[in-house]
């Protein structure tokens, strides 16, 4: 490409050469004239599949794109470093046997997986979504990567998932859902997989502040308990899980409401004093401070409900006439039309009472599939 660029550049040195003695020819030396034109003012330059021009722009370009994809890779690379070695070592401290497994094929989520060496063998797994794309004409923006995590699940038979999912749900204490947030709810139901998130937001932005750090459990008979830790200035707080070996996974899922009167009266009757704000490190312990006396208001003010889990699920088909229903309700509110009115109420009342006979007979299902004898039932 540089030997390209610089054969380039020399043949229009010598077109600018052929130009100032094309201007010199006497009348009547028409033939030397038309030769010179013919040979030596022709456009013969060197390109990329006719398409582009070798010249320095083109290399400096391409030297730029390689250096950024370069970093990019060592950082995937030291990323990947970073977080095997803290799997490992978290093994470690625990004298747990244990050992790096593949990564499997996937297209979105970035993992890394060791597996410990338990009675119930079980895989670690350190886990990135990247979050919901935002381009409004790329129209799989709101897929959740639900095949890479079908591939983790049908991979192992017990597993620990954890990391920033990017998934936005009230059942693990966030304010609102996004589309990932409800489905990953809905595959965690429908697989039967314990959520472990902890009370306090994990990620503090200009909206509002939400959970998007959990784990993901399946067949891990251990208690979990994760705590966000605020100790840092960063808006993303790191996460603590807790296991302990010694007590089984008997975690009911739950919510936490708050008080926001009850929140807004321990604010302001706290006594807060920042000191020091001329440094950098006093600001950055009046911002932790503060930081903490917002957390420990927040938590005095929730009361914590548990989560209803139900075994029924509705069908595609309902769901779809519930989308008309709903379609139904806007055009009556938008015109007021007794007749729009009419067919909504008639609409509602015959999807009520499908929607009432499919639960029962999902119930009915359920229950005769119980049996006194399973352990699972207790």
């Amino acid at each position: 490409m540089i030997s390209a660029a610089a054969t380039n550049e020399m043949a229009e040195r010598a077109k600018q050469v052929a130009q100032r003695l094309s201007c010199g020819i006497v009348n009547g030396y028409k033939d030397t004239e038309a030769r010179v034109k013919t040979d030596l003012l022709l456009e013969n330059r060197l390109t990329l599949w006719k398409i582009y021009i070798f010249n320095r722009s083109l290399i400096i370009t391409s030297f730029g794109t390689l250096l950024t994809y370069a970093k990019r890779c060592v950082n995937e690379v030291k990323h990947e470093y970073w977080v095997r070695r803290r799997l490992i070592e978290i093994s470690r401290q625990r004298h747990i046997s244990h050992k790096h497994i593949p990564t499997p094929p996937l297209a979105t989520i970035q993992a890394t997986i060791i597996q410990l060496n338990l009675p119930n063998p079980t895989a670690l797994i350190s886990t990135y979504i990247p979050p919901q794309k935002k381009n409004p004409s790329n129209p799989n923006r709101h897929l959740f990567p639900i095949n890479d995590l079908l591939t983790i699940h049908n991979s192992f038979s017990s597993y620990f998932i954890a990391g920033d999912l990017n998934c936005h749900n009230r059942s693990w204490n966030c304010s609102r859902a996004n589309p990932f947030g409800i489905q990953l709810f809905k595959f965690t139901q429908h697989h039967n997989l314990h959520i472990a998130a902890p009370p306090t937001p994990t990620r503090f932005d200009s909206v509002t502040p939400s959970t998007i750090d959990i784990a993901i459990i399946k067949n891990f008979s251990h208690h979990c308990l994760a705590t966000s830790i605020s100790a840092m200035t960063s808006a993303h707080n790191p996460v603590l899980f807790n296991i302990d070996f010694s007590l089984p996974n008997n975690n009911i899922p739950k919510r936490f409401i708050p008080n926001w009167e009850k929140f807004n009266y321990l604010l302001s009757t706290a006594s807060f004093t920042p000191t020091d704000l001329n440094t950098q490190h006093g600001i950055e312990n009046s911002i932790n401070h503060l930081t903490q006396l917002i957390t420990t208001c927040y938590d005095a003010s929730c009361k914590s409900i548990n989560t209803k889990i139900t075994n029924c699920h509705i069908s595609s088909s309902l769901r779809s006439k519930i989308i008309i229903k709903n379609r139904l309700r806007k055009a009556w509110q938008t015109t007021r039309h007794p007749i729009d009115k009419t067919n909504y109420i008639n609409f509602n009342k015959t999807l009520q009472q499908e929607i009432k006979i499919e639960r029962n007979t999902n119930w009915n299902n359920f229950l005769t599939t119980l049996s006194p004898r399973s352990p699972e039932n207790y």
